[in-house]
């Protein structure tokens, strides 16, 4: 039954399935498979590869890749994907790639378009930094697992080589490469002119977002652990004892250590919510930190702008200097009162032009007054100085 079973999925499987079922036929007839109690025809049967050694690939000519997987548990800026089965599909067609999209979150929605077929380069890039060819011949089916869970992934090459990975109840890959190649699809997606899909519930953080709201100290309440970001530089501590000093970078808000790997000292993951940082270590509860004292004014040092360019706010130590359509409207001192900002010679929260301004973690802000429209509403961006 659980062969039966595996060649359904074969037929079913765009391109994997004459590797899938040339896999299966090997997997039976020379005992490199485990079936546990197949509970005669219902959920149990279990196929699986012994020991997966994944490939070498020489080519770089892609001329076909589908990645399909269960967003269960996969983090992307900020909050986990907003669906809860994702299909990527990229296909060589004469100059042409041609781009397919399925994102299900019970309602169903899809994107085709084409892009130019150096994209397929770029896409190989990612393949090969996130070293995906390690995960080949990995294969486990659980029989009775209804469809859309887990992760299939088939790439093939002008060269015949190929890399095929399928797991009906769990990743393929970890957890971070697939959210670089949900990403990758989304950047390919807005570029192609398609609405950015990954906005469903909340606006994705941006990469130089991430560079302003990893600055300065970050607490936890009751002060045990503490957050110290200098440049790139992080020290970790709890109380006087320092877990981790070094290097770190962030992508798409998961900290990666100086070595390239997620750990931070006893920490197994750290990350960026939106209101907070996150620390999570195998077996104990959560940590989430939050900003400590003097953060904000760290945190704003620099260019900010509207997302229509019609203004322009530096802030350079203390000093807030506001453009208007590349006018100089205001150049003072400033302080905050939480992320509220006054200016230091005034009572009033008037800021120039504006009403009120406000630091939020990641933006600034203003407010529109109780029974003003939303679309008074002004939101300041990081941009590059």
């Amino acid at each position: 039954m659980i062969l039966v079973d595996l060649l359904k999925k074969a037929s079913n499987f765009k391109t994997g399935g004459l590797l899938l079922l040339g896999l299966a036929i090997v997997l039976v007839i020379f005992s490199g498979c485990n079936k546990v109690d197949d509970n005669n025809g219902g959920t149990g049967g279990i196929i699986h590869s012994q020991d997966p050694k994944g490939v070498k690939i020489e080519s770089r000519d892609i001329v076909s890749f589908e990645y399909e997987f269960s967003t269960n548990s996969i983090f992307y800026r900020g909050s986990g994907v907003p669906y809860r089965y994702c299909e990527f599909y990229m296909h060589l067609e004469d100059d042409l790639a041609q781009v397919k999209i399925n994102l299900d979150d019970y309602d169903f929605t899809s994107y085709e378009f084409q892009v130019p077929k150096e994209k397929l380069l770029a896409l190989q890039d990612l393949i090969e930094k996130e070293n995906i060819s390690s995960q080949s011949g990995r294969y486990h089916e659980v029989a009775g697992i209804p469809e859309q869970h887990g992760a299939r992934l088939s790439v093939k090459y002008a060269s015949d080589e190929s890399i095929y990975a399928s797991d009906n109840t769990g990743h393929v890959m970890p957890n971070i490469s697939s959210a670089h190649f949900y990403d990758f699809f989304r950047n390919l997606a807005i570029e192609a002119g398609q609405e950015d899909f990954a906005s469903k519930d909340d606006r994705p953080i941006t990469n130089q977002e991430y560079e302003r709201i990893a600055r300065g100290n970050w607490i936890v309440k009751d002060g045990a652990y503490t957050l110290e970001f200098n440049g790139n530089e992080l020290k970790i501590s709890q109380g006087n004892e320092v877990l981790y000093e070094g290097d770190f970078t962030i992508q798409l808000g998961i900290f990666i250590n100086d070595e390239g790997r997620l750990g931070f000292g006893p920490i197994d993951y750290l990350y960026i919510m939106r209101e907070n940082i996150v620390a999570k270590s195998f077996h104990h509860d959560d940590i989430e930190f939050s900003p400590g004292e003097g953060y904000y004014l760290e945190m704003v040092q620099g260019a900010w702008s509207d997302t229509e360019g019609k203004y322009k706010l530096l802030f350079e130590a203390d000093n807030l200097k506001v453009y208007e359509d590349e006018e100089l409207v205001l150049d003072d001192e400033i302080y905050f009162e939480y992320g509220s900002i006054y200016l230091k010679d005034g009572s009033e929260k008037e800021i120039g032009p504006f009403r009120n301004l406000n630091a939020q973690i990641g933006n600034v802000e203003v407010y529109p007054y109780v029974g003003e429209s939303e679309d008074n509403r002004i939101t300041f961006y990081p941009t590059k100085e």
